[in-house]
C-alpha cells in the first residue's frame, strides 16, 4: 500500500535551513554583483570625469594659443601701422573698417606745440634784406672760446654762437683735425647785435668803399650774424714769423675738406659762387651757416641756397608728399613744411616713427620739420 510521505518538524527544519543557506548565498552573490556594478559605474563615472577634465584642459590650451596668436597679429598690425603704410594715404583695408580717421591720426601722429614767435626762431630761418631778423628779448648764446674743443681756435674771447652751432662746429673741427692733423682752423666772426653790425658796416664802408661793402656786408637787421647760426672762418699761420698771420678761410688744399664735408655736420656755405642774384651778396668763402644736417644735405644735393630752399620745401607737406634723404653714414631723414595758421599757438604734426625731430621757423610764413628715421630706412 502506498504511503504518503510524512512531513515532520525535523524535515521541515532541514528544508528551511537549506533554503536559508541558499538564500544567503544568493544574497552574497547579489551583493557582489551590486558591488561590481557599483564599482564599474564609479569607474565609468571616474573615467568620464577625467575625460571631461582632459577636454577642458585641451580647450583652455587652445584658447590660450588662440589669444597669443591674436596678440601677435595685433602686434604685427602695429608695426604695419607705424612703418610700412604711407602716412599720407592710409589704407582702410589694412587699418580696419572700425578705425575712424581721428583714431588713425592718433596712432600715427604726435604733436608739438609752437608759438607765433617761433616762426622767427630756429636754424632754418631766412634772414636777408627782404626778411630782416626779428630780435628776441633774450638770445640763447654760448662762448665759442669756452665751449670749443682743442681742434680749432677762437680769434678772441668775445665770440658767441648758438650752443647747437658750437656743438656741430666742434664735431666738424675734430673730424677735420683727425683727417689732416692741421690745427690752424679758426673762428674769426660770430654773433653781432644790431649796433655791432652797424659799426661793422660803417667800418667797411669807410675803409673799402661802397662797392665792396654792398657786395660783401649785410646792412644791420639783415645779417646772418644776428642769428647765432652764422659765423666766419679763418686760418692762421705761425711758420713765417713769431706773430700768427690770420687769413680769411679759403677752400684750397686740405681746407677743401671743410667745404666738401660740412653738410654732414649741418653746415652750408651761405654765399656760394654764382648765387649772388639769389642771396644778394657775392661769393664769401669764409662765411658758413648752421641749418641742421637734414636741411644741409638737401641744399647740397639740390644745389640750393637758403633763399631757394625755403621755397623748395614748401612743396612737401605732412599730409601730402614728403621729402626723404639719406646721409653718407646711412642716417635717413624726412622733411616737410607746415604753414603758419595765424594763431598764437599751433600744433605741428610729427610722425611717431621718428626717433627724433626738429621744428624750425623760416622767418616768413611757417615751419620746417626734419625727422630722424634711423639708419638704412627705405622711402615710402
Amino acid at each position: 500500500m502506498h504511503q504518503e510521505p510524512r512531513f515532520s518538524a525535523k524535515n521541515s527544519t532541514k528544508t528551511s535551513a537549506k533554503r536559508t543557506v541558499s538564500q544567503r548565498r544568493n544574497s552574497v552573490r547579489n551583493t557582489k554583483l551590486r558591488y561590481t556594478r557599483n564599482v564599474n559605474q564609479w569607474n565609468s563615472r571616474k573615467t568620464g570625469t577625467m575625460s571631461g577634465i582632459a577636454v577642458a584642459l585641451v580647450i583652455m590650451i587652445l584658447v590660450s594659443m588662440l589669444l597669443l596668436i591674436v596678440q601677435n597679429v595685433s602686434f604685427e598690425k602695429k608695426n604695419i601701422f607705424s612703418e610700412d603704410i604711407p602716412f599720407e594715404n592710409p589704407n582702410d583695408d589694412l587699418y580696419g573698417p572700425d578705425l575712424t580717421p581721428a583714431q588713425r591720426d592718433a596712432y600715427l601722429t604726435q604733436y608739438v606745440t609752437v608759438t607765433a614767435d617761433d616762426v622767427h626762431r630756429g636754424p632754418t630761418i631766412l634772414v636777408n634784406t627782404e626778411y630782416p631778423y626779428v630780435f628776441p628779448e633774450e638770445q640763447l648764446l654760448s662762448s665759442v672760446f669756452l665751449s670749443k674743443t682743442d681742434s680749432y681756435k677762437a680769434q678772441n674771447g668775445s665770440l658767441y654762437l648758438h650752443p647747437e652751432t658750437i656743438t656741430a662746429l666742434n664735431d666738424m673741427a675734430d673730424a677735420f683735425y683727425a683727417k689732416t692733423q692741421n690745427p690752424s682752423l679758426m673762428v674769426s666772426g660770430a654773433y653781432r647785435t644790431y649796433e655791432q653790425q652797424q659799426e661793422h658796416y660803417d667800418t667797411n664802408l669807410k675803409r673799402r668803399g661802397e662797392k665792396y661793402t654792398t657786395s660783401f656786408v649785410q646792412i644791420p637787421g639783415a645779417s646772418e650774424h644776428h642769428t647765432g647760426y652764422g659765423f666766419d672762418l679763418a686760418t692762421y699761420d705761425t711758420r713765417e714769423s713769431l706773430d700768427a698771420l690770420i687769413y680769411p678761410f679759403s677752400p684750397v688744399g686740405e681746407y677743401y675738406w671743410v667745404t666738401q664735408n660740412c653738410a654732414q655736420y649741418g653746415f652750408v656755405l651761405r654765399y656760394p659762387p654764382n648765387k649772388d642774384s639769389k642771396t644778394g651778396l657775392s661769393y664769401k668763402t669764409w662765411h658758413y651757416r648752421y641749418v641742421g644736417v637734414a636741411h644741409a644735405l638737401v641744399m647740397e644735393f639740390a644745389d640750393l641756397v637758403l633763399e631757394e630752399y625755403v621755397d623748395f620745401i614748401r612743396e612737401y607737406t605732412y599730409d601730402g608728399k614728403r621729402y626723404y634723404i639719406n646721409a653718407a653714414n646711412g642716417d635717413a631723414y624726412v622733411l616737410y613744411f607746415v604753414p603758419y595758421n595765424g594763431e598764437e599757438t599751433q600744433k605741428i604734426p610729427i610722425p611717431r616713427r621718428c626717433l627724433s625731430y626738429t621744428v624750425s621757423g623760416n622767418n616768413i610764413d611757417g615751419f620746417i620739420v626734419a625727422g630722424y628715421l634711423g639708419e638704412d630706412h627705405e622711402e615710402e
